[in-house]
């Protein structure tokens, strides 16, 4: 950072505190802006809290997408939101104890303010000072922050002030270099949309940019930067803890980054889901985890079931698992047990479509127990067909014929026409 860099920068810091003290409507003007954007902000609050709060219930809660996703949802899309509507809030306040104040900001000699400029080129480094387009931009360096179990290393990072601003306080803007972020886009615990959450530190740097302390300003939000609160977080910085996540699993339910030893993953479609959303089952026939997605119910036994222990009755199409499904003897099909049946002369079972029926008593009988009358071709079963004495054909009652009642030949209609008679007929057989 060359000299009259140097010296435009003091001359911008210079010409604000000037406006500062002599324009105090402009500060009036975005401290509207500040309460008007804080209102909106709570009233979106207020609509998603109503959303999220509807979709929790247990009534609206079904198996394919978890309670974890509707918190995470709220986490993120809640929580920033009342974030902002407290950053606004909180700068309005700021700025109205400013106005408040009798005494007005005093605008310093140039000199000293180029002193300040001068302190920061020596802090930080003549290379990591820059000053483009009324923002002083200060490379502070490699930030490192630390909880109870690991330390992070952030990366780069650098802070921009505009000095044309009328409320400079609200246009910080902290830039990472290196883009150490999460999966949610977030680069520092307390940082989001380049801002950075200040607590308690946010009084202090008000007072030491009104009061021409630049140099302090940028140690005041370097130290906030390097201070992790575990208490109000925008994320958790242990989700920083392994950036190259080795070892871990994308969960594509919540959407986090979880151990692998934690994971399920569905046999079916692959989809990764971690312990926390994994709605399904474990096949007890194979004993693999499949997803809800993709699980099947057997319409028999009413047991969901992975799709590789799963059958289709190849005659109504149901599916069932492997232990409700039969295989017909005659074509080898599975069929679920209403389509199926078994056969009265062997047991075996039969499909519907394979299967006949006697025509005397109605039993089932599949193609090898089944005999057909040779006169009219109706279907019986061993116990109710009869067989000609005369030539063996196989006939139904029907199409036989008693010889009589001392002989009791059973004979088919044109062996008994055939028949010239009985000696016995009439006579009593002793």
């Amino acid at each position: 950072m060359n000299f009259k860099l140097m010296v435009r920068a003091a001359n911008a810091y210079r010409n604000w505190m000037i406006q500062q003290s002599l324009e105090p409507t402009r500060c009036e003007k975005s401290i509207e802006n500040d309460i008007f954007f804080a209102e909106r902000r709570l009233q979106e609050l207020k609509k998603w809290q109503q959303i999220i709060s509807k979709l929790i219930t247990p009534k609206n809660t079904n198996r394919i997408v978890s309670k974890q996703s509707y918190g995470d949802t709220y986490r993120s899309i809640v929580g920033e939101i009342g974030e902002h509507a407290v950053d606004y809030i909180r700068i309005a306040s700021s700025q109205l104890l400013h106005l408040a104040d009798e005494s007005k900001i005093q605008p310093l000699s140039q000199k000293a303010l180029l002193e300040e400029i001068k302190a920061i080129v020596s802090e930080y480094g003549e290379n990591n000072v820059t000053f483009i387009n009324k923002v002083l931009c200060v490379n502070i360096g490699n930030v490192t922050l630390t909880d109870e179990t690991e330390e992070v290393d952030l990366g780069e990072f650098t802070i921009g002030i505009d000095l044309s601003s009328p409320l400079p306080l609200a246009k910080v803007s902290i830039f990472s270099e290196d883009q150490v972020s999460t999966e949610a886009g977030y680069v520092h615990p307390h940082v989001s949309e380049q801002r950075l959450c200040m607590g308690e530190a946010e009084e202090p740097a008000y007072d030491a940019i009104c009061s021409g302390r630049l140099h302090d300003f940028f140690l005041i939000f370097q130290s906030t930067l390097t201070t992790y609160n575990e208490a109000s977080p925008f994320e958790e910085l242990s989700r920083w803890y392994n950036p190259n996540h080795d070892g871990e699993c994308f969960c594509e339910c919540c959407e986090r980054w979880v151990s692998e030893e934690v994971v399920l993953i569905c046999s079916k479609c692959e989809s990764i889901r971690c312990d926390e959303c994994g709605e399904g089952i474990l096949c007890r026939h194979c004993g693999d985890w499949i997803c809800s997605n993709c699980t099947h119910q057997c319409t028999e036994c009413n047991e969901e079931i992975c799709p590789s222990c799963c059958d289709t009755c190849a005659n109504c199409s149901d599916s069932c698992c492997v232990s409700c499904t039969t295989e017909c003897e005659t074509c080898g099909d599975s069929v679920c047990p209403a389509c199926s049946m078994e056969c009265s002369g062997c047991g075996n079972i039969v499909c519907n479509r394979c299967a006949d029926s006697c025509y005397k008593c109605d039993r089932a009988l599949c193609q090898d127990c089944v005999h057909e009358c040779e006169d009219c071709g109706k279907y019986l079963c061993g116990d109710c067909i009869n067989t000609c004495s005369e030539c063996g054909d196989l006939v139904c009652e029907k199409c036989s014929n008693v010889c009589c009642d001392g002989c009791g030949r059973n004979m088919c209609n044109e062996c008994f026409e055939q028949d010239n008679g009985c000696l016995l007929e009439g006579k009593t057989v002793e």
